[in-house]
């Protein structure tokens, strides 16, 4: 392994341009320089003359002052590592490790955080056999510079001993493909969680020596000269043995002897620390005060955030130099007025350390651990409160109106009339003052409200699709409660909004959630045939469901004994129990009658066992003898007797004729099943077997130890073990797929690993949980495998390379059980919650997919009662679904050709397609009637658009000609022509008195929907119009041009009103938000404008990382703006603050249409990979939607298209012209 020098610093600067950190420096002085330039326009010439010809960074500060400009400031982090962030926003960023990336003797298993200059990963270095953090420097920052601090980093933590500073190992040169790059190894803190995640499991006690015990460490680093100045909760972690660990000494500084150079990197503009947590004084880059008193103020943060449960002030949101005035000039409220639970003396203790004067506060950390520790003891404090001369200064400057009407009263008295005269005005002016005052404070709330709101949901879609199923559940709980403190939600009439309900989808997926046993469930059976589960517990012992339906069927009776394991019979007839005495019982698996209880108990550490046949039952007892049964009759038919220890597990072959038991010793037996005689036994593991299985053709037996080893014997030929060598921590489960080729172990280790059974090699990466591995099974066609976690994640994994197929979230505490129903398609598994839970058992990537086809779904519209949905795709079929229950009520297939431009009424009663051939097709599927409009249009039918009422159809082509006509009436009612281009859109305005159409010569048309007569037109002169939109009152009417333009005009008039210009490229599509205060425009570069109709003010731009490819869809209460993009990607935006709330790859290829339910429940998305959909939906009120529709155990999955289809012979329908 390469080594880096640990006592030298580099110099110079890298081949090919200015040092990273001199860049960087630049960069942070410009952006701060830019932030003070109010207006956008005198910030961009600033920044054009600043950056010169270079491009690439105008480009990164434009982005990170506009990530700043939207509110969502990163409050944990750097100035310096927010720049390095830029390409590291939301959307970017890995989350598996490098292939590229090498380390001698250290295997890389996970990404677990990142930084400004460096990634780290979990790894497992094999030379001392343990797990450590490996932190690898990002090889864009490969400098001189830049490598001297992260040496510096690891000499002054390398120089640091103290149990609550996480220690250094080693550091080295790593491989990749471009090159080598530093790293750094040190000592990994087990189950990790921040300082306050782990603070608010504990009491006032608790967190008074928690805060005690990182005090401690600092004060160690304090002794020695060393200031850490980036101390927040994120570089505080606590593990799983509740001691905390400092971490990350990458902006640290230290004085005197050798470390005075290889710490003095930070220079002045530069901001070492994060704003929450940083001190006033580091604020000051040209300061030299910055002493461990900076420390102080950092942990005074912490302390007031752990013990008040809130911050004591916020920075999120605020410009720079706001953060820097507030810090430097706060006042903190004292702890007591904030929460009076908490003694005077402990608050007296955090208010010293946040003294804006350093003199004032703590000497050290170790000063303040002394005053703690007196503190627990009931020892007097040395923290004093303020004086009677520090309390008017304070009361002065925290309440500088009072004082004033306070001192205009005192000069009242003095001086009578005038005196009185004058207090009174100011009186009334502070009053005003105050009322001011108050009305921002409370906008200032609400604004760091829906800011906390956007990035819990962000974060909430994250942690998702990581499978962290406890923080997606905690992010949840605090956007519920946010949005009902900012009065969008209400819990007791359960009125949400849309952001909401698809973040419940997101953390719960399970079709059924059956509450089968308080205390945790201890095990869990499925039938053979799918039909039944069966689960065992504390209160009751034991439950049988049906399991199609998730409905109980029978329990055990109140009183009996909690059940430890449970076991159906091969032929389902029949379960097993085994209560905590030991004691075994046959039941009905059809009512749960007591069919047979065995006389003698057993060992209550194995369970029991089916023979394949289902004629005997194989039993471990606290003899350390395994017994076999008679079902039929409960007599015993042969003892295996042998081990000297007490049996651990215990596996019957598939084929009958083989049983293999291990003891609490290193030794496995296995026996003839048949008599019981003994045929062999091995001792191959250096310590306990915990786990043994036999593969499906029955010639091979693994074996699983707790020092984590495996091993795959072929017994029938008396083969050598075969080792397999991976695992780092005791192997809780194992399991051969059907088809016998692959071998899945999950591990103490937090690994879940895939073998190949011929020859012993590992199947791709191991797949790394968030916990321990604890239970694992194979679908029914081998083509993935569902694992298990401590913490309640379910993981699912393809066979083929173990990469991530989804996770399914729900369960609360540990999985005990996992199993795949038979002949259904499901998954079921059972937890410490006491929860089962029904799961679909296809790809969770599908859950929110309700239908799939071959071609381009190109339209979309929910029906007015929000439980069907219209798709139409680009081959010509047209559809009818029900949008919670995944089913096709009705399809039409055209034939051959074109069909992209598709309409329907609101209440899906009449559906249109045109095609590229000039044809139009008519269908009303409850009236039986479907009609080919051929030849409608000389060209290609570009645009169609029903009537609000459903009673008119207007058309366009490009032959220039727009046509009216009655749905279910052959013959147009009038020819709308006059343009001087194709017809290339249409639309109709809300009263369903006006259509509008638009042409490419540059004219928007205006006529009447009874008769087809002309109204007005609007010669707009601006280049073809691509789309139109009326106004919510249909007074205004906004046009689209492909010059880039967007026009409004009064429609009855045909006059100019308004000429938007939007500099953005064509104009794609227009959009009015259903209230009529806002137009959304989409266009040829990836923003979205939108303005406000009041006066026609640009009111925000929404960025997107592609071009908007579906048109602009407001939410029902025209709170929320769906967009859809090149990428796949949708985005739910709460538009009146330009913030995102949603953000899903939902597709693979473009998106092309987009629909919100009438009631705002529902979001759906279709896309180019003929994918529709649907999210908001929780797939347990789709799964009795289904119940419902089919009466029987529905079929998960998609709806087929198609499989309703009529005929696409034209059906000539005899027609009223009265028909609407």
């Amino acid at each position: 392994m390469a080594r880096l020098p640990l006592g030298r610093r580099g110099s110079g600067t890298a081949a090919g341009g200015p040092s990273a950190r001199g860049r960087l420096m630049s960069d942070a002085d410009l952006f701060e320089r830019a932030l003070a330039i109010p207006d956008a326009a005198g910030r961009a010439d600033f920044l054009a003359r600043a950056c010169g010809g270079d491009a690439a960074r105008l480009e990164r500060l434009e982005r990170l002052l506009a990530h700043h400009d939207g509110g969502t400031a990163w409050p944990e982090r750097t100035l310096l590592e927010a720049l390095g962030l830029v390409n590291d926003m939301p959307g970017g960023g890995e989350n598996k490790v490098p292939a590229d990336l090498a380390i001698d003797g250290i295997e890389l298993l996970r990404p677990i955080g990142a930084g400004g200059f460096g990634r780290v990963y979990e790894g497992w270095q094999h030379r001392t056999r343990r797990r450590v953090a490996v932190k690898v420097l990002r090889g864009e920052y490969l400098d001189a510079d830049i490598v001297a601090r992260f040496l510096r980093e690891t000499r002054l933590a390398a120089a640091l001993s103290h149990p609550g500073i996480a220690a250094v190992h080693d550091v080295g040169m790593a491989r990749t493909s471009r090159g080598p790059v530093p790293f750094l190894v040190t000592e990994l803190v087990a189950d990790a969680r921040r300082l306050t995640e782990h603070a608010a499991g504990l009491d006032l006690t608790g967190r008074v020596a928690l805060l005690a015990q990182v005090c401690r460490a600092m004060g160690h680093a304090h002794e020695r000269g060393v200031v850490h100045r980036d101390l927040k909760p994120a570089n505080i972690l606590v593990g799983a043995d509740g001691v905390p660990k400092v971490i990350d000494f990458g902006w640290a500084h230290a004085s005197g002897g050798d470390f005075t150079e290889a710490t003095s990197l930070t220079q002045p503009g530069q901001f070492a620390g994060t704003w929450q947590y940083i001190s006033p004084e580091s604020f000051d880059a040209r300061s030299r005060r910055v002493d461990a008193r900076a420390d102080v103020w950092s942990l005074g943060v912490i302390a007031y955030q752990l013990l008040a449960g809130q911050l004591p002030y916020d920075v999120r949101g605020l410009p720079f130099p706001a953060i820097v005035a507030l810090v430097s000039k706060v006042n903190v409220p004292v702890l007591v007025s904030v929460d009076h639970t908490i003694p005077l003396p402990l608050s007296r203790i955090v208010e010293k350390c946040l003294q804006t004067d350093p003199a004032r506060r703590y000497a050290d950390a170790g000063a303040i651990a002394d005053e703690l520790d007196r503190f627990a003891s009931g020892a007097k404090v040395l923290a004093r409160g303020p004086t009677f001369g520090e309390s008017v200064t304070q009361l002065v400057r925290r309440h500088p109106a009072g004082s004033a009407a306070v001192a205009g009263l005192f000069l009242g008295l003095v001086v009578a009339v005038i005196g009185i005269g004058r207090a009174r005005l100011g009186e009334q002016g502070a009053r005003a003052e105050a009322e001011r005052g108050r009305d921002e404070a409370r906008d200032e709330r609400e604004a760091a409200l829906h800011r906390l709101y956007s990035g819990n949901l962000l974060r909430l879609g994250q942690v998702a699709g990581n499978g962290n199923t406890l923080e997606a559940r905690s992010l949840l709980g605090e956007s519920i409660d946010i949005a009902g403190r900012l009065g969008i939600a209400d819990a007791t009439t359960g009125t949400w909004p849309l952001e909401l309900h698809c973040a419940e989808a997101m953390v719960d997926g399970a079709l059924a959630v059956l509450a089968a046993h308080p205390g945790g469930v201890t095990d869990m059976a499925c039938s053979p045939d799918g039909r039944r589960l069966v689960s065992g517990g504390r209160e009751p012992g034991w439950r049988l469901w049906d399991a199609e339906v998730g409905t109980l069927l029978a329990e055990a009776a109140a009183g009996e004994r909690a059940v430890q394991f449970v076991r159906f019979s091969p032929d389902g007839r029949v379960f097993a129990t085994v209560d905590t005495k030991g004691f075994i019982q046959l039941l009905n698996s059809d009512d749960g009658a007591v069919v047979l209880s065995f006389p003698e108990p057993v060992s209550i550490g194995v369970g029991v066992i089916f023979s394949p046949d289902g004629t005997k039952l194989l039993t471990a007892g606290s003899d350390r003898i395994c017994r076999l049964w008679n079902v039929a009759d409960g007599t015993l038919a042969a003892s295996l007797a042998g081990h000297r220890r007490h049996i651990s597990c215990m596996a019957w072959s598939p084929d009958g004729t083989t049983i293999a038991t291990a003891s609490d010793g290193t030794e496995y037996r296995l026996w003839n099943a048949a008599d019981g005689a003994f045929l062999a036994s091995r001792v191959s593991h250096r310590a306990v077997v915990s786990s043994v299985a036999f593969s499906p053709d029955s010639t091979v037996v693994a074996t699983a130890s707790l020092d984590g080893s495996l091993q795959l014997w072929r017994y029938r030929e008396r083969a050598d073990d075969m080792v397999l060598e991976g695992h780092q921590g005791k192997v809780h489960c194992l399991a051969f797929s059907p088809d016998g080729k692959v071998l899945a172990t999950g591990s103490k280790d937090r690994t879940l690993r895939l073998w190949n059974v011929a020859d012993g090699s590992p199947r791709g990466r191991p797949a790394v949980h968030d916990s321990e591995v604890v239970a694992v099974a194979f679908s029914p066609d081998s083509s993935c495998v569902v694992s298990g976690a401590t913490a309640g994640t379910v993981g699912r994994w393809d066979t083929l390379d173990a990469e991530p197929a989804g996770y399914l979230l729900g369960h609360r505490f540990a999985i005990t059980s996992i199993g795949f129903l038979a002949g259904h398609e499901r998954l079921v598994t059972a937890g410490a919650d006491g929860e089962i839970r029904l799961w679909r058992g296809d790809d969770p990537a599908l859950h929110h997919v309700v239908a799939a086809t071959r071609e381009s779904v190109e339209f979309l519209r929910f029906a007015s009662d929000g439980r069907r949905l219209a798709m139409g795709t680009r081959d010509g079929s047209l559809a009818l679904l029900d949008a919670w229950g995944d089913v096709e009520q009705a399809s039409l297939r055209f034939g051959s050709g074109r069909w992209e431009t598709f309409a329907a009424t609101a209440d899906l009663a009449w559906m249109a397609a045109g095609s590229r051939r000039g044809s139009i097709w008519l269908w009303n599927e409850a009236r039986g009637i479907k009609r080919l409009l051929s030849g409608a249009h000389g060209g290609e039918v570009s645009a169609l658009a029903f009537s609000p009422d459903g009673s008119r159809l207007i058309s366009g082509g490009d032959d220039g000609r727009a046509r009216l006509w009655g749905p279910a009436i052959a013959d147009p009612l009038a020819e709308l022509g006059g343009h001087d281009g194709g017809v290339t859109c249409v639309a109709t305005s809300p009263d369903g008195r006006l259509a509008a159409t638009g042409s490419a010569g540059g004219t928007v048309r205006v006529w009447r929907l009874d008769d087809g007569g002309s109204v007005s037109v609007c010669d707009c002169g601006e280049g073809g119009v691509l789309d139109v939109a009326f106004g919510r009152d249909g007074a205004i009417l906004a046009a689209g041009h492909s010059s880039g333009i967007v026009t409004i005009h009064d429609p009855r008039l045909g006059t100019l009103l308004e000429r938007l210009p939007t500099s953005l490229g064509r104009v794609r599509s227009v959009v009015f938000n259903p209230d009529g205060t806002r137009l959304a425009t989409t266009h040829g570069i990836p923003t979205t404008q939108l303005w406000n109709t009041s006066d026609w003010s640009l009111a925000a731009k929404l960025p997107g990382h592609h071009v908007q490819t579906a048109a602009a869809v407001f939410s029902p209460d025209s709170a929320r703006l769906i967009l859809g993009g090149a990428d796949g990607t949708v985005r739910l935006w709460d538009h009146a603050r330009a913030s995102s709330l949603v953000v899903a790859k939902s597709h693979s290829l473009t998106i092309r249409a987009a629909a919100v339910s009438p009631d705002g429940r529902l979001m759906a998305t279709s896309g180019a990979d003929g994918v529709v959909r649907i999210h908001g939906r929780r797939q347990g009120e789709m799964f009795a939607r289904q119940r419902a529709l089919a009466k029987t155990s529905p079929r998960p999955g998609p709806a087929r298209i198609g499989e309703t289809a009529s005929s696409p012979t034209p059906l000539v329908v005899a027609t009223n012209p009265a028909e609407p």
